[in-house]
């Protein structure tokens, strides 16, 4: 997550605000994905997260990317939040670039 970090520093310095939502709204769910379960019978509070997989990582892309395209074609309108949507495609898309180049640092 070494390069969203420092994508979500840049959008902070250039007051991007919309790009930095989606690099939020990325990390939170990579971060959610390596959550591991707790089962009831166990008394730790602190263990290790898993660790994702390139396929791993290319689903939690796609389907932000879905979700964010599933949202524009049910609006079907133009207007400011259809623009925002478009402009957090953009950056989800840029990472689905990377990820299909195998060059995969996030």
């Amino acid at each position: 997550m070494s390069r969203i970090a420092e994508d979500m520093r840049t959008a902070m310095k250039n007051n991007n605000m919309t790009e930095l939502r989606e690099l939020r709204s990325l990390m939170a769910r990579i971060s959610n994905a390596e959550a591991v379960p707790i089962h009831s019978k166990n008394t730790e509070t602190e263990v290790p997260r898993r660790l994702l997989s390139l396929d791993d990582l290319k689903a939690i892309i796609e389907d932000e990317e879905s979700e964010i395209q599933n949202t524009l074609l049910a609006i079907n309108t133009d207007n400011e939040y259809t623009t925002e949507l478009r402009k957090k495609l953009d950056v989800v898309q840029r990472y689905k670039l990377k990820a299909s180049e195998e060059v995969y640092d996030i």
